[in-house]
């Protein structure tokens, strides 16, 4: 008897330290122009934020000290929460109209829309990323995930609520990394099956939104309603340098 109670133990300590949630490697921090930044996206230089609902801007922003670059006009009958760059363009989705929006960064403009995907009466599309060649939108109601192309088409999606509260939403090396909102967590998900890879438990503020990646690094943008000011981190995911067309053509001659 006490060599199974022994072995039940083990059994759930083990189940215990298999499912704890991995820790983040942060190593730089940079304030956010706004506060309740709801969106990150990365144009291949600078940020681009998305303040909340009683902001009326989008920032393109420094990733070295986040100071402002340029500041782009939000239309108010616009309430942009997820938001990627992709086709030389800003793409976000309206929680307001339930549309996707592809805006000019030159004048903040919209420059076409269409239907988000969701088709329920209380939809909120909130994460959005591009894969390369496709968008995906997560609607943070329901849990489910879609796979779109640059005119709306829905080409694939999950069939069950995923996960929590979505917010913040990136594609990194042919998976999605996604923020719950409301849970505090950010995770990994494999698009194939929709399953978690890994997850870490956030406690850094109030509300983990924004994610962006440039690449190498990974960016999240976290709200605190304490402070009323948001902060920018950039993580550390291991991934190995990019090598540059100028390097790779040095070493082949």
């Amino acid at each position: 008897m006490k060599i199974k109670t022994l072995l039940a133990v083990g059994v759930m300590m083990l189940l215990s330290f298999s499912t704890k949630a991995q820790s983040l490697d942060i190593i730089h921090t940079i304030p956010s122009p706004a506060f309740l930044s709801l969106d990150l996206a990365y144009d291949g230089q600078h940020l681009w934020v998305s303040g909340g609902v009683n902001e009326n801007f989008i920032y393109q922003i420094s990733c070295e000290d986040g100071s402002i670059i340029k500041t782009l006009p939000k239309d108010p009958s616009i309430d942009p929460v997820g938001m990627t760059f992709a086709l030389n363009h800003l793409w976000m989705t309206d929680t307001q109209n339930d549309l996707i929006h592809k805006v000019d960064t030159t004048n903040g403009l919209v420059v076409e829309n269409f239907p988000s995907p969701d088709p329920l009466p209380d939809d909120y599309p909130a994460g959005m990323a591009w894969d390369g060649e496709n968008f995906w939108i997560a609607d943070a109601n329901s849990g489910i995930f879609y796979q779109i192309d640059s005119l709306g088409n829905v080409l694939n999606q999950s069939q069950n609520s995923v996960s929590g509260f979505i917010n913040g939403l990136t594609f990194i090396n042919g998976n999605i990394w996604y923020t719950e909102n409301v849970q505090d967590l950010l995770r990994e998900m494999d698009p194939s099956d929709f399953s978690t890879l890994q997850t870490f438990e956030l406690d850094l503020g109030t509300y983990p939104n924004g994610l962006a990646f440039d690449g190498q690094y990974l960016w999240l943008a976290v709200a605190d309603e304490n402070t009323e000011v948001d902060s920018i981190y950039k993580i550390e995911l291991g991934l190995p340098t990019p090598v540059a067309i100028a390097e790779v053509i040095e070493t082949t001659e």
